[in-house]
């Protein structure tokens, strides 16, 4: 099996430039959690992780979409989370808390891994409709490494280089660790999926969530929803 490094990305197009940043969030995730031995002697430790959103219209709502691998927690079995924190800073400088992030998430990791987040009005991307091509270019705004910097605009490109199994695509463009859940983008600035994973051995290797994938996760989604709140009614 190829080596793969998970990730987390996002992109813009029409319109004003100002409003072509603000669908693009920065992720930056803290959790404190105990590390224990097995002699329950346990330290307090913490870790940090980054990734990046694209914020979408769902079920006439606001959420950020991004990779499942980001939203979830990375701890071990033998440690135990004490607290966990996530803030989406906007390109622009907005930022949005999102506590009690298992609340808030609706994913299914096994197949597409993606994930949602809810989200506050804004610019949003439409996610497309249309079957990608080989050699069609493909763009994305993203944070490689974690890296963010105020005014800064992230933004690659690559091209579509097809399928690599049902739910996931291959592109060209650059990524690392940081880069995860950024939205991959047609010319017409149309979401067609977001970024999953990258080859250890080659960063133009890149997988993406496809477009299919995007539209299943969001059915299962809808049901898992539905299921919440036909439970809070009872």
């Amino acid at each position: 099996m190829r080596p793969l490094l998970l990730l987390a990305l996002s992109l813009s197009f029409g319109g004003k430039k100002e409003n072509m940043d603000k669908s693009v969030g920065y992720i930056y995730i803290q959790e404190v959690f105990l590390d224990c031995n097995i002699y329950k002697e346990c330290e307090a430790k913490m870790i940090e992780a980054s990734g990046t959103a694209t914020r979408i219209t769902w079920n006439d709502e606001f959420y950020w979409l991004s990779a499942g691998h980001v939203c979830e927690s990375t701890i071990s079995k033998n440690q135990i989370s004490v607290d966990r924190s996530m803030k989406i800073v906007v390109l622009g400088d907005q930022i949005y808390t999102a506590k009690d992030v298992k609340f808030t998430v609706y994913k299914n990791d096994e197949e597409t891994d993606l994930c949602l987040i809810k989200a506050d009005p804004g610019p949003a991307r439409k996610i497309s409709d249309k079957k990608q091509s080989p050699g069609d270019r493909l763009y994305t705004f993203a944070f490689p490494d974690g890296v963010y910097y105020s005014g800064m605009y992230p933004f690659y490109e690559g091209t579509y280089n097809g399928k690599e199994s049902q739910f996931h695509c291959l592109t060209n463009i650059p990524v690392s660790p940081g880069s995860s859940g950024a939205g991959v983008l047609n010319k017409n600035g149309e979401l067609v999926g977001a970024i999953a994973a990258v080859s250890n051995t080659f960063n133009h290797r890149t997988i993406y969530s496809c477009e299919n994938a995007t539209r299943l996760f969001l059915s299962i989604a809808s049901e898992m929803l539905k299921e919440k709140i036909s439970s809070e009614k009872k």
